[in-house]
């Protein structure tokens, strides 16, 4: 029975397709028709749709019938209008489908000219843009009674004029008040209906996974713009706090059945991560000005697509041709003209009189559009717009829930070994932390305050910088962690949280005494990964440490910088892995592998500095071990360009993961003065240089098994770049090393006395009763740094966001020829 039925289907969609394929078609052909939404009591699910309606079949249509194309758009569009007065929604639903297969085939092949034409040109000034229309048409589906909300509300026309009133709203939480009360229990078609509905916005703003990196930033995301656009502002808070109060309400465990997740999928975490996915791309994205828009050329035709059905992945840019950031572009070159002067009278009302007769041409669409800039973005804005306590607690209770799922699977917390599933939703809400942190200073400011708060993220960021480093296919996840870690280190209360006690259960095997503190827990983590075990001689048997990845090692060291100004003690397995990688940072092999390579040694002087400084009453471990090693920074001090560069370099250098720079801002606090600190990018040899992947689902090429391999470099091919004479003077001659070489100065006649004592603990003793007073220079000014996301970063970010929303159920853009990304063979099941 079954199978007559699926081939009973599958010939009447070969009917349809055909006369699509061949048949010139109209909007009046009323048997056609018949046929084509009858095709909606046999697809039970948009998985029917995309068994029979392959993307050769949509190409197909796209090349040959283009005209037929554009009518099913309108076909599709007019029965999603209808849906205010249907009982039965089926032929909506199945029209959310059709579109969701077809989208991603109209960007293929550098079409986006073509896309543009049949969606965003309006055939008359009455009328709005297909592609508009159809988006208005979807949002007002995801507020309709009966299908994505409760039969007890009213139904909302939109319109230019019409406001979502949040009763509408998904779920209780940010942005409702507390006298609303929302219907909690959702029935599943409902669930279903909201996740289609997304899944189909999803697909229609894509059109940047068909163009390439480089063309990325010159090619207009229309649709997104549209969404963030000020047509989309009467209902945007609405469908803001939809999407964030679904996401924060989800408990990833449920009701905790045992082994539930084997005999049945989580209709609700798909849900969950599309309504993050549609989140992070409307966060993430700037859009254009209509002047900007309007002067972008859209990619030809002529780009080359590589046509492989394969799942992407996002391979980390280097940034070798844009080692700039935004932040620093130079301005364009204008004439000198008093621009500061106000104009005179006459031509005040000249200009006044002008623009009141434009906007009385203008239609009132046209008016209301000018209400507002157009490069608004009105998601970002949502997220600036929290500010209350209560709410900032509901986004750390989301947050801390779903981070920390993870490290309860991997500890092995539950009584029956993998009885409880977990759920794959961290990748994508640590991105959706950043993105908040970023936009909403006082959320950051907000949970960094309250000591358990930072524990409950702190815990998950450690957990995930930590993976990214053992396997490949987890650096999305190390990258993310460390840009939310930078950002954190900015706030002084995190600094002041980081001295007290370490009570979490070590889940990362790092051996800390029982007194340790955050700070020391977290210095030799970083310490840790930040080196690696190479070695010394090709088969010599000798293993020596070598700095692994300058990328984390940089972040880790920017967050120390900022943070070490208040850390009160740091204990003394902390303060020899400090001492240690200060020593291997200033190796003259590693200074010379690359430009930026002696950033390291800059932020490991002033955190030493600022230390010795600001607190050095409870640092004696870090003073003792400093003196230890105080040759190094006597040979800093006196390292000279010979001695860096000498005739024939020996031994293998080192290497960098393919992580984009991390920018960042040194800002004096006490000088007006700004340096920049922009790191050079990482570009490794390329038959080395290992795939990344944002999500970690087991296949034959993403399984992990081995940590993340190191391969070496020389100076040569680095980064087609030769140390000189200017750029080593540059950058030695502005080493803060006077607080350090007074410190020894202080204890120089006693060093040799000291050291041959055999009572380490009674030598720390004097030194916490000696006192610098009137011996060290005076304080440099602090540095803060900045972080400044860069190009590199914004490109690294979309293809993260785009690569989950590829690997989310149900697939939707399979099979068609991504190339934004680069792509990876998925085993198919």
């Amino acid at each position: 029975m079954g199978a007559d039925e699926s081939k009973a289907t599958a010939a009447s969609y070969d009917v349809v397709l055909r006369g699509l394929r061949e048949t010139r078609l109209t909007a009046e052909d009323g048997t056609f028709w018949e046929q084509f939404w009858a095709l909606a009591e046999a697809s039970a699910s948009f998985r029917t749709v995309y068994k029979e309606v392959l993307v050769g079949d949509v190409r197909a249509i796209k090349t040959w019938r283009t005209e037929n194309l554009e009518i099913l758009l309108q076909q599709c569009l007019r029965q999603l209008l209808v849906t205010a007065t249907a009982t039965d929604f089926s032929l909506a639903l199945h029209s959310v489908r059709v579109l969701t297969r077809i989208f991603p085939v109209l960007y293929e092949h550098g079409s986006l000219g073509f896309a543009d034409r049949l969606l965003w040109t309006s055939p008359s000034d009455e009328h709005a843009p297909l592609g508009e229309s159809l988006i208005v048409a979807l949002l007002q589906l995801m507020f309709t009674p009966k299908f994505s909300v409760s039969d007890s509300l009213p139904f909302i026309l939109f319109g230019p004029s019409s406001v979502v009133p949040m009763t509408h709203v998904w779920e209780n939480g940010i942005g409702v008040d507390e006298d609303t009360q929302l219907s909690v229990s959702v029935p599943f078609e409902m669930l279903r209906n909201r996740s289609e509905i997304i899944q189909c916005i999803l697909a229609i703003v894509s059109c940047h996974l068909y163009v390439t990196p480089s063309e990325l930033f010159a090619t207009p995301n229309k649709a997104l713009d549209f969404f963030c656009s000020p047509h989309f502002a009467p209902y945007a808070p609405t469908v803001f706090f939809s999407l964030l109060n679904t996401v924060m309400s989800f408990d990833p465990v449920g009701w905790g059945l045992p082994y539930n997740h084997l005999f049945s999928s989580d209709e609700q975490e798909t849900f969950v991560r599309a309504c993050v996915h549609l989140l992070l791309l409307v966060m993430s994205h700037s859009p254009l000005s209509r002047k900007a828009a309007q002067t972008t050329a859209v990619p030809s035709a002529n780009t080359q697509a590589s046509t492989v059905d394969a799942a992407p992945v996002t391979t980390i840019p280097s940034d070798a041709d844009d080692t700039t950031s935004m932040a620093q572009l130079p301005a364009p070159s204008q004439p000198e003209q008093p621009e500061l002067l106000p104009p005179p009278a006459e031509q005040q009302q000249q200009q006044q009189q002008q623009q009141q007769q434009q906007q009385q041409q203008e239609q009132p669409g046209q008016q209301q559009l000018h209400a507002r800039p157009q490069h608004t973005n009105f998601f970002v804005q949502g997220v600036k717009d929290i500010e209350t306590p209560s709410q900032f607690d509901l986004l750390l209770d989301g947050f801390a829930l779903m981070l920390t799922d993870p490290i309860t699977h991997a500890a092995g917390s539950y009584v029956l070994p993998y009885s409880v599933g977990c759920a794959q939703v961290h990748r994508e809400l640590l991105l959706l932390l950043w993105a908040f942190v970023s936009h909403n200073t006082r959320f950051l400011k907000h949970f960094c305050a309250k000591p358990d708060a930072c524990t409950a993220l702190l815990c998950p960021l450690f957990f995930f910088i930590n993976e990214g480093v053992q396997y490949p296919e987890a650096i999305g996840l190390l990258h993310s962690a460390l840009l939310v870690l930078m950002l954190m280190s900015e706030e002084r209360d995190f600094a002041l949280y980081l001295n007290t006690p370490w009570t979490r259960r070590n889940f990362l095997a790092i051996t800390t005494p029982p007194d340790a503190t955050i700070a020391d827990y977290f210095i030799q983590l970083m310490t840790t990964l930040s080196t690696i075990e190479v070695p010394a001689k090709s088969g010599s048997g000798i293993i020596v440490s070598e700095i692994g990845s300058r990328a984390v090692c940089e972040a880790f060291l920017t967050a120390l910088a900022n943070v070490s100004p208040y850390l009160k003690r740091v204990g003394a397995g902390a303060a020899a892995s400090l001492t240690r990688l200060f020593e291997l940072a200033t190796r003259p092999r590693f200074l010379r592998a690359a430009s930026r390579n002696h950033t390291l040694a800059e932020m490991m002087v002033d955190t030493f500095t600022n230390i010795v400084q600001h607190e050095y009453e409870g640092n004696a471990e870090l003073v003792y071990c400093l003196l230890r090693n105080i040759g190094t920074v006597t040979k800093l001090q006196n390292l000279d360009f010979a001695t860096l560069m000498p005739m024939v370099a020996t031994g293998a250098e080192l290497t960098d993961l393919t992580l984009p720079p991390l920018h960042t801002e040194a800002t004096a606090a006490v000088t007006t003065a700004t340096t920049t600190h922009v790191p050079a990018a990482a570009t490794p040899a390329a038959a080395a240089t290992p795939s990344a992947s944002a999500v970690s689902t087991p296949t034959a090429a993403t399984t992990p098994a081995a940590p993340l391999s190191y391969s070496a470099y020389t100076p040569a091919n680095a980064e087609n770049w030769q140390p000189s004479l200017q750029w080593f003077k540059e950058w030695h001659d502005g080493l803060r090393l006077s607080t350090l070489l007074a410190l020894h100065s202080a204890f120089a006649s006693q060093l040799a006395n000291l050291f041959s004592r055999a009572d380490e603990d009674a030598l720390k003793e004097f030194l916490r009763k000696s006192t610098l007073v009137g011996l060290l220079p005076s304080p440099p000014p602090l540095r803060l740094r900045r972080y400044v996301m860069s190009r590199a970063t914004k490109l690294w970010l979309i293809q993260q966001i785009w690569t989950l929303v590829f690997h989310n159920e149900p697939h939707v853009l399979d099979f068609t020829e991504i190339t934004l990304c680069a792509l990876r063979a998925r085993k198919l099941v």
